[in-house]
C-alpha cells in the first residue's frame, strides 16, 4: 500500500502532462500529391472511387462504395456530400466518413448519426416511398478532403446505374474503378464509351470483371456543346433477366422489355359500362377515326389531372383505368393508359409508348436494351402519320407532342411486345414567328408600336405560357420575356389556335410604347431597325475545343417592321441589304425608304444538327455576321 501511494502522484503527473499526439493521418490524401495538370482548373478532385456490384441473384445486389474528393472551392462544396436515396426496396448500410485537411491529417470522423434522413417525395407526388439520407460538412476553409464507404443493398432491380467516374464539369479524376462481381448466369450486359476493354478473372464460380481509369483532367463545360459523355468514360450497365416486386422481366431485348411492361398493364383497360356509353355518346356521329380520337382526347383532358405515383412496383405499373375514371388523377403512365382505355372503348387502336422526356434531351442507346425511360405518352398507329398525345397536360393541343418529347425514339408497347419507333420531327418550315408591326416615331424619340406575331410548332410550345396567365401577371411575363429597351405595354390581346394542322398557333397583338427609341444626339438621330428580335450571342472560341457543336432547335423568323417619321424628319442614310447562308442556315434583311416611311424586313432559319468540332469558326462567323447585322440602324436627319 505504500509503495502505491508513492507512484499514485506520478500516475496523475503523467495522465495530466501526457503528449498530446496528432490525429491519424493519410499521408496518400495530402493535397500536395494531386497532379498539378489534374488539379489545374478543378474545383474538385476525385483522389480513388472505387466501386464493387456483386450480384448474389436477381433478387439480391449489392453496391459497395469507397472513394474520397477533395475540394478546393465553394463551387465543388455539392462533391463533399454525401446523399444516397432509397426506398421498400433498397436499404443503405452502415456509412462511415472521415474529413481531413490539406497535409491529410484527419480532423473528423462521421457515421450513421451524423447523416439526417428525409422524405424525397417531389411536390405534386401523391404516392412515392423514396427517401434520402444526407450529410452536409461544415466547411470552413479550403482545401479539405472527405472520405466515404457504405453499402446499398436492393430486393431486385430493373435499372441498373450507370458507372460515370467523373459526373461533373470541372472535376478530376486520380484514379477510379468498378467491379462486378457474379454468377454466369447473372453477369450483366455493358456498353461503354471511352473506356479500355475490362479485366476479366474468375474466382471459383464468380466471373469478376473490372474497370479502371486513372488521371482524367477536369472537363470543361463549351458553348453549344451535346451531351458530356461524349467527352468522358461511361459505363451502362443492364441486367439480361430481372426480378422486381414478385415480377420477371427479360432486359435483354426490347421485344423483352415491352412483354414485362404489357405483363404489368394487362387487364388495367377495363372501364366502367357507364363510361363506355358516355364514349360511345361523345363519338356518335364523328365519322372520321381523327375526329373521334380527338372528342376522345379532350375528355380525357377535361375529367382528369397529373398526379405522380411513385410506389414501389407503381414506378412501372399504371393504376387501373378505372381507378382514374373514378378519381380523376393519375401520372403519366395512368393518364396514358386510361386514354388508350377511352380510345379503344371508340374502336381505336391506341399504343401505349414507354419515352425519355426532357427539353432537348439525348436520344435512347437505342442498339442497348435497357430501362431509359421517364415518361408515357400514347401514339394512336396510322400508315403516314401517326398521332401523338401527351396526356398529363390539360392543354395540351390534341395531336402535337412538343419540345419535351419531340424527334427521339420510343418504345411502342405492341400487343404483349414491344418496338422501337421514333417520334414527329418538327422543323424549320413549322417552328416559325411570322410577325408585321407598325411604329409611330415623334419627333421627340418617343414612339408607339401596334405588333402582330403568329407563333407555329414549338415556337408556340416555347412562348405559350401568357395564353393561360390573366391581368397583371400576363403583362408581367411580357415584361420579362420582351426584348425591348424602356417599354410599357397599353393592350394585350392573345388568340389561341390548337386546332391548327399540322401544328398548333396563336397570335399575338400588343400596343405598347418605347421611350426614346429615336436615338438622337445634335442635328441627327438613329434608328434601330430591328426591333425586337435581335440575336446578340456569339458563341465563345476557345483554344482546344473538345465537343462537336449541337444546335437543338430548327427555326423561322420573318419580321416586317414599319417605320412611320414625322414629316420633318428625313434619312440620311440607310443600310444596304444583307444575305448570307450556310449549311447552319440562312439569313437576309432589307431597309426600303419610301419618303417617311422606312420598312424593315427581316429573315432568318436556322437548322437543327450536329457539326463537327473542327466547323466551329465557321459557325461562330456565321453568328457574328447575324448579330451584326441586327444591330444595324437608319441614320435620321432632325
Amino acid at each position: 500500500m505504500y509503495c502505491f501511494r508513492k507512484i499514485l502522484p506520478l500516475f496523475i503527473l503523467l495522465f495530466l502532462y501526457r503528449p498530446v499526439f496528432p490525429e491519424k493521418t493519410e499521408p496518400t490524401l495530402a493535397v500536395s500529391l494531386i497532379p498539378a495538370d489534374i488539379r489545374e482548373g478543378s474545383d474538385a478532385v476525385i483522389r480513388y472511387s472505387n466501386t464493387t456490384m456483386t450480384i448474389n441473384s436477381e433478387k439480391k445486389i449489392i453496391f459497395h462504395y469507397h472513394y474520397a474528393v477533395t475540394v478546393f472551392n465553394k463551387n465543388g462544396a455539392y462533391h463533399a456530400f454525401f446523399h444516397e436515396e432509397y426506398d421498400k426496396m433498397s436499404h443503405v448500410g452502415h456509412v462511415s466518413g472521415v474529413a481531413y485537411d490539406p497535409t491529410g491529417r484527419r480532423i473528423k470522423k462521421i457515421g450513421n448519426s451524423d447523416l439526417k434522413d428525409y422524405s424525397a417525395v417531389p411536390n405534386g407526388t401523391l404516392y412515392q416511398d423514396d427517401r434520402i439520407k444526407i450529410f452536409i460538412p461544415d466547411i470552413h476553409s479550403y482545401p479539405v478532403t472527405l472520405a466515404y464507404e457504405y453499402d446499398m443493398e436492393y430486393n431486385g432491380m430493373v435499372t441498373y446505374p450507370s458507372w460515370i467516374p467523373q459526373s461533373s464539369y470541372r472535376v478530376g479524376v486520380e484514379k477510379a474503378s468498378f467491379r462486378i462481381i457474379a454468377g454466369k448466369k447473372d453477369l450483366p450486359r455493358f456498353m461503354s464509351k471511352n473506356l479500355d476493354d475490362p479485366e476479366l478473372s474468375k474466382e471459383k464460380d464468380q466471373h469478376i470483371i473490372l474497370w479502371t481509369v486513372s488521371n482524367l483532367k477536369p472537363v470543361r463545360s463549351e458553348p453549344l456543346e451535346g451531351d458530356m459523355t461524349d467527352r468522358i468514360p461511361v459505363l451502362y450497365l443492364a441486367p439480361c433477366h430481372f426480378s422486381y416486386a414478385k415480377t420477371q422481366g427479360d432486359m435483354s431485348s426490347w421485344g423483352g422489355i415491352g412483354r414485362w411492361i404489357a405483363a404489368l398493364n394487362k387487364g388495367r383497360q377495363v372501364l366502367p359500362e357507364e363510361t363506355i356509353i358516355k364514349i360511345a355518346e361523345l363519338t356518335h356521329g364523328l365519322k372520321t377515326m381523327e375526329g373521334k380520337a380527338e372528342a376522345v382526347y379532350h375528355y380525357m383532358q377535361k375529367h382528369t389531372r397529373y398526379v405522380s405515383v411513385q410506389l414501389g412496383i407503381g414506378g412501372f405499373q399504371p393504376y387501373p383505368a378505372s381507378y382514374v375514371d373514378k378519381n380523376g388523377y393519375g401520372d403519366c403512365k395512368a393518364l396514358s393508359n386510361y386514354t388508350c382505355a377511352l380510345m379503344n372503348a371508340a374502336g381505336i387502336d391506341a399504343r401505349y409508348v414507354l419515352i425519355k422526356a426532357g427539353n432537348a434531351a439525348d436520344d435512347i442507346l437505342t442498339r442497348f436494351p435497357s430501362n431509359q425511360f421517364n415518361h408515357v405518352i400514347v401514339c394512336i398507329p396510322r400508315e403516314k402519320d401517326s398521332l401523338w398525345l401527351e396526356c398529363t397536360n390539360q392543354k395540351q393541343p390534341f395531336g402535337f407532342l412538343g419540345k419535351l418529347t419531340a424527334d427521339r425514339h420510343a418504345l411502342m408497347i405492341t400487343g404483349d411486345s414491344g418496338v422501337l419507333v421514333h417520334t414527329p420531327v418538327y422543323t424549320r418550315k413549322e417552328n416559325t414567328q411570322y410577325r408585321h408591326a407598325t411604329v409611330k416615331i415623334a419627333r421627340s424619340g418617343e414612339a408607339t408600336a401596334e405588333i402582330h406575331t403568329c407563333y407555329r410548332g414549338l415556337q408556340y410550345d416555347n412562348v405559350s405560357t401568357p395564353l393561360y396567365l390573366k391581368g397583371e401577371e400576363q403583362k408581367k411575363w411580357y415584361y420579362r420575356y420582351l426584348d425591348i429597351p424602356d417599354f410599357s405595354i397599353q393592350n394585350i390581346h392573345l388568340v389561341n389556335h390548337p386546332d391548327d394542322r399540322p401544328v398548333p398557333s396563336f397570335e399575338e397583338d400588343l400596343d405598347i410604347t418605347l421611350k426614346k427609341y429615336l436615338i438622337l444626339g445634335g442635328k441627327r438621330g438613329f434608328l434601330p431597325v430591328n426591333l425586337m428580335n435581335k440575336i446578340s450571342y456569339i458563341p465563345k472560341q476557345l483554344t482546344q475545343r473538345e465537343s462537336d457543336i449541337v444546335l437543338t432547335f430548327a427555326f423561322t423568323d420573318a419580321d416586317t417592321i414599319t417605320y412611320l417619321l414625322p414629316e420633318k424628319l428625313e434619312v440620311e442614310y440607310a443600310p444596304s441589304p444583307v444575305h448570307f447562308q450556310s449549311e447552319f442556315g440562312e439569313y437576309e434583311s432589307s431597309v426600303t425608304v419610301n419618303g417617311h416611311q422606312v420598312t424593315y424586313i427581316r429573315r432568318i432559319s436556322l437548322e437543327k444538327g450536329k457539326y463537327s468540332k473542327d466547323k466551329f469558326d465557321e459557325f461562330a462567323a456565321f453568328r457574328k455576321k447575324i448579330v451584326q447585322a441586327d444591330r444595324k440602324k437608319v441614320l435620321i436627319k432632325l
